[in-house]
This record gives structure tokens, sequence and C-alpha cells, in this order.
């Protein structure tokens, strides 16, 4: 906020006009109000805070005191200030209510309080009229209420010492809008949420590694502990456990891989001992029927020996020129058989299981000739 022009009228101990040039007077940057007791220092002030607020600090602040008494009844009272709050220039008017003469008839009547508010420069909008409205505006470019102004800006004699004794939730709202520290609030306010956001993650992550810390001690078979160092001797043992089961498990693979082979040889000879335990069947139902026809011609032979030998030796007996109608010698029958192709001479026939051969007499006598392969006839 800068000040450039007071101007007042029948205001305070001042019943003329009078003016006051703030940007001569700061030309320097620095300047003084000084002057004997009563020579209306304060009233300078007062007047300043009244075009802004409508009210003067400490016990002054009754608004229909402040009309000088030895001003001309027919001036009005009115306090005029210029200034420039956050780049704007504007100019207040404010008159109080006082007691001025009727203009027809004898008597007083009130003149009400009037204000107004001009826009100069930085500001294109329309100019105010309402007390209200002024006061809000005022307020709202000034970032303070009048209670902190006056104790602050305008700070009234002997009320430091309650500015100091006032507890630290009044002292820190009249700061912080003294100051402007809402940036500072919305940066608190950022660190705040983004605290809250952090925790709610931490819990989180928290409660997931509690519960994998849980199911770990579980798969472990251990209690779960929050002691340093816990976790990392429960990964060793799992680590060595893991060792032991992979050794473990190429020793299996091996004892594996001389079962699977032991198997293999198993069955490779349970089979050869189907074929061979197939081919001693086969080999006894071939010669259970071989030896059954053989019975069976033997017995026929012996049921015919009785009837041809008797003939066969008459025959032979009587003399061949003895009879014209003499029958000629019998041939001696030969007996053959249906045997397995396994002779000297070393004759293998591919295709044929058996092979004949011939014995001159059944069954063969002991001194009977060697039988005759049917191939070679050796």
């Amino acid at each position: 906020m800068r000040l450039h022009r007071l101007e007042l009228t029948a205001f305070g101990p001042y019943p003329r006009p009078e003016t006051v040039d703030f940007d001569e007077l700061g030309a320097d940057g620095l300047f003084l109000l000084h002057g004997d007791t009563g020579a209306g220092k304060t009233t300078l002030l007062d007047a300043v805070a009244f075009a802004l607020f409508g009210r003067v600090p400490g016990a002054r602040g009754d608004v229909k005191k402040l009309r000088c008494e030895y001003a001309d009844p027919e001036v009005p009272t009115s306090v005029s200030l210029e200034l420039t709050v956050q780049s704007r220039r504007f100019r207040i008017v404010r008159s109080p209510e006082f007691d001025r003469p009727k203009k027809r008839g004898g008597g007083f009547t009130t003149q009400p309080a009037k204000c107004s508010l001009t826009w100069l420069e930085g500001w294109d909008g329309e100019g105010i009229t309402r007390i209200d409205d002024v006061a809000r505006a005022v307020e709202d470019m000034l970032g303070m209420s009048y209670e902190q102004f006056f104790q602050v800006v305008l700070l009234p004699q002997g009320e430091f010492a309650r500015f100091l004794r006032s507890d630290t939730a009044e002292r820190e709202v009249l700061l912080e809008k003294l100051f402007g520290t809402e940036r500072f609030l919305d940066v608190e306010k950022w660190f705040r949420d983004k605290r809250v956001v952090a925790g709610r993650v931490l819990e989180e992550r928290r409660q997931g590694a509690a519960e994998l810390m849980h199911a770990m001690a579980e798969a472990a078979g251990e209690e779960p502990s929050f002691e340093p160092g816990w976790l990392e001797s429960v990964l060793e043992r799992l680590s060595l456990a893991v060792r032991e089961a992979e050794a473990l498990s190429v020793e299996t693979a091996g004892v594996a891989d001389g079962a699977d082979a032991l198997l293999a040889h198993a069955r490779v000879q349970a089979d050869q001992i189907r074929r061979v335990r197939e081919a001693r069947e086969l080999l006894a139902r071939v010669e259970a029927a071989d030896s059954a026809s053989w019975f069976a011609e033997r017995d026929a032979a012996r049921r015919a020996s009785p009837v041809v030998r008797p003939s066969v030796r008459s025959r032979n007996s009587s003399s061949p020129t003895s009879s014209p109608f003499a029958t000629r010698p019998v041939p001696r029958r030969r007996w053959r058989a249906w045997v397995t192709p396994a002779h000297s001479c070393g004759r293998t026939l591919s295709g044929t299981a058996r092979k004949p051969v011939v014995w001159p007499s059944w069954p063969p006598r002991p001194n009977a000739s060697r039988p005759t392969c049917a191939s070679c006839r050796s």
C-alpha cells in the first residue's frame, strides 16, 4: 500500500480544508510526523484509517465525534484519500454522520454517512458508492480487516503490549494475512495430503509384507518373527533345502534311468521266455499229434500181421514153379514218419517244418537198418 494524497475538511481539530501530499513527503523514501502535543499528528493517521474503514483506532472510534466543533455548520465533514494497492490507484471519499442546520426553519437535521470509491489507474471498472461494497473492496485489496490493520499498520498508543500478549492463534491469523502466507499454507496442505497418501500406501505395503512373511513362515514351518535377520536366516535354510532337493533329484533321476534299463531288459527276457514257452507248447502238441498217428498206424499193422504173415509163409514155402497161380513175394513194408529235418547231411529246407524219414519196419528193431533220409537217401 502506498499513500499519495490526503485531504480533510472539518475533521478533528482541523476546521478548514487541509491537504497532505505524501508523494512529496516520501520523495526521499522516509518522512517523520512530529509536533507538540495536541497539534494533530494522530488526527492525520485517524483520517487515513477513517477513509479506509470508516472508523478510527483506540478510544476515538466513535465516528460521531470526528467532526470539528469549530467548523462552519454549513461545511460538511469529509476525508479524501488517494492511494495505490496492488497496482490499482483509486480515491476514497468518506463523510461521517453528523448534524447540520436545517435549510428551512430552525433546528438541525442528521446528515447520513456517505462513501465513494473511484478508480484512477490499473482498473477499468465503475466506481463504488455503497458503504458496505467499499469496505469489502478495501478489505480484499489490503488483505486484512480493520482490527488487523490497527494492530499492524496503525497500532494505537498502548495497544502494542496487548498485541504481544495475544494468544498464538490470534497472532497466527494476523501474521498470515499480513505477510501473505497463503502459499505456505498451500504447500503445507500439499505436504499433509502427500503424507496421508504415503501413509496409506505404507500401511498397505506393511500389511502385504506381513502376509508374505506369514506365508513364508508357514511354508518354512517356522513361527514368524520381526527380529532383524530372521528373514535372511529363513532364506538361507530354504536355499540349503533347495540344493539338497536338487542333489536328491539328480540321484533319483540316475536311479530311475537304471530302473528303466532293467525294466527294458526284463521285458526283452520276458518276451524271449514267452516265445520259448510257445515253441515248447507247439512242439508238445506236434509230438502228441505225431505219436497218436504213429500209435494208430502201429495198431493197424499189428492187427493186420496175423492175416498177412501165414499166407506169405505158405507162398514162400512152395516152389515158385509149383503152381502157375503162385503169388509174387510181398515186398517188405517201410514205415514213414515226419520228423524235424535234422540229418547228418546238413540239409535244411527253407519253409518246411518237417522232413519224411523211412524205416523198413515199425516199430524199429534194434538190429534194423538205419533210417533213410528222404532227401539224401543215406
